[in-house]
Parts: C-alpha cells; sequence; structure tokens
C-alpha cells in the first residue's frame, strides 16, 4: 500500500511536472496533497518522475513559463503594498473556502437528486444546466486561459471580472457534481486571477496609482485562492513562481500563501 501511494504521487508529479513546465511544482503537488507527507524516500522517487517527466515533454511543449501570456515586468515596488498584499489575501481565503464548499455541496446535492436513478444519465440532464451556464457565459468553456491572459490585460470591466470568478466556481462544481472529471487546481488559478485582478483594480481607485499594477494583485491571488482550497501552500508558491517565471514574486505570493 505504502509503494502504491508513492506510485501516484509519482503519477500526479510527473503530470503537473510536464503540463506546465513547473517540476518543482509537480514535486510539491506529490508530496504535499497525494501523499500529505514528506519521507527520504518518498521525495526520492517523486522528484525522480517531475525530472524525468518535464525532460520528456520540454521537446513538444517547450521551455517557456506556461503562463507566458503574462504581461512582462510585474512586482511590488514599493513595501507598504504588502498591507494591501495582506488584505488579498484575508479575502482570497475566503473566496477559496466558498469555492471548496461550493463544490462539496452541489456534489452533495447532486447525490441526492439522483439516487436511485440510473449513473449514466446523470451528466446527460446535469449537462443541460451546465450548457445554460455556457450560453449565458461563454468564457466558462475550457480551462479559461486566455480568459485570464485578458483579464490580466485590463480588457474586462470591474464587475465583469467578478461575473467570471463567480461563474467559473458555479461551472466548476456544476461539471464535478454531475460526474465530470477534473480538479480544482486550473480553476483556482482562474478564479485568483480574476477576484485579484478585480481587487487590485479596487485598490487603484482608493489609493491611486500607489496600490501598483493590478496584475500583481491577480497573479498572487492565484496562490492564495488555492491555497485555501487545497491546503497546500508550498505546491502553491512554487506554482505562481515556476508558471509565471517571474521570481521576483517570490515574497508578496509567500505573504499571500501563508
Amino acid at each position: 500500500e505504502n509503494r502504491m501511494r508513492i506510485l501516484v504521487a509519482c503519477g500526479a508529479a510527473g503530470g503537473i511536472s510536464a503540463t506546465f513546465n513547473a517540476p518543482i511544482t509537480g514535486v510539491f503537488f506529490g508530496v504535499e496533497i497525494v501523499l500529505r507527507e514528506f519521507s527520504i524516500d518518498a521525495m526520492f522517487t517523486v522528484l525522480l518522475a517531475a525530472m524525468l517527466a518535464d525532460i520528456t515533454a520540454i521537446p513538444f511543449l517547450g521551455d517557456r513559463p506556461f503562463l507566458h501570456g503574462l504581461p512582462p515586468g510585474i512586482a511590488l515596488h514599493h513595501p507598504r503594498n504588502y498591507l494591501l498584499v495582506a488584505v488579498l489575501a484575508v479575502v482570497a481565503g475566503l473566496i477559496g473556502l466558498v469555492f471548496k464548499n461550493v463544490v462539496y455541496k452541489m456534489e452533495d446535492l447532486w447525490d441526492l437528486a439522483w439516487k436511485n436513478r440510473p449513473e449514466w444519465a446523470r451528466p446527460a440532464i446535469g449537462g443541460i444546466a451546465l450548457g445554460l451556464v455556457l450560453l449565458a457565459l461563454p468564457q466558462m468553456y475550457g480551462v479559461g486561459y486566455p480568459v485570464m491572459y485578458k483579464a490580466v490585460a485590463g480588457d474586462y470591466v470591474l464587475w465583469f471580472l467578478l461575473v467570471l470568478a463567480a461563474g467559473k466556481i458555479l461551472a466548476c462544481s456544476l461539471t464535478l457534481g454531475i460526474g465530470g472529471s477534473g480538479g480544482v487546481f486550473a480553476p483556482s488559478l482562474f478564479v485568483g486571477v480574476t477576484s485579484g485582478m478585480a481587487f487590485g483594480e479596487i485598490a487603484g481607485h482608493i489609493f491611486g496609482p500607489g496600490a501598483g499594477q493590478p496584475a500583481l494583485y491577480a497573479v498572487v491571488a492565484m496562490g492564495a485562492v488555492f491555497t485555501s482550497a487545497a491546503r497546500a501552500p508550498l505546491t502553491s508558491v512554487a506554482s505562481v513562481v515556476e508558471m509565471t517565471g517571474d521570481y521576483a514574486l517570490t515574497l508578496p505570493v509567500m505573504l499571500a500563501v501563508a
């Protein structure tokens, strides 16, 4: 059983590493989320799996940061803005808790409504509800990376950023509730970017240019929302830094995640 758990962690680490070109994130994901414990034996094999997976994927997918569509030069330019990052962390933490609870509640509601009915028909009927959400908000189709890039570029107004964040929570919860396959990693990044960008816009309206770039808060909130939803702080820090390729974000991300 112990070896089986380590192999599962190796598979998860390799998948994350190869998909996102983020081997350190893959290691932390396998150990922190799958194993839930640190041991030397497991660490060695998970490290090996993440490294080999990334080496295998790079010739096919390239070696650039996964979130290469984000604007360059995102930085926290003044130490006082760490106070705003701390406030954002509380907000993002609450959003992450809402996200997690909505996912579980949605699954419970579908289980309650669907008992003693054929399981194969559940995604067909539930797909109607999900389809209505997608018709109303087509930005929810797929994972949503192009939508994230547009949000950080400032292409959406404040109220619509909040609609996007709520819409992703609803669409993800519906997908999982009706029996679809998926997780909360990528949706957490989406919710974090849109809600963090909204926070940055509000901070800019209140404090002016001194609040800094709204994109900074969008990127920081990615890690904070996922941390709150999955209770995986090391994975969150590594994912934001590796996927953006911007190590200048390490300190504000660490603060928000903590």
